[in-house]
């Protein structure tokens, strides 16, 4: 499932920036961490406006991110669209 595989992705970048999923969802001015937790677990995707505030506070390339985010969400439609 690539949510699943794009939410471990950001999920290691979080931990390696020594960051909570409360402190990502703080600084994103979210409700609870509950949504980055959805994202980590590949419930769904983060919103594609909130990917340059991740990169920053990940310390990664928004490119890098932003390609792996494209990469994940077109891999899930061409599964979907391959299913009868």
């Amino acid at each position: 499932m690539p949510r699943a595989e794009f939410g471990a992705y950001t999920q290691k970048l979080r931990i390696r920036a020594g960051l909570s999923q409360k402190q990502v969802a703080d600084r994103l001015k979210l409700k609870s961490g509950q949504l980055v937790s959805n994202w980590e677990r590949g419930v769904c995707y983060p919103p594609l406006l909130d990917l340059k505030e991740l990169a920053l506070m990940y310390n990664v390339n928004l490119r890098i991110l932003f390609n792996q985010y494209c990469y994940h969400t077109k891999k899930e439609d061409w599964i979907r669209l391959q299913q009868p």
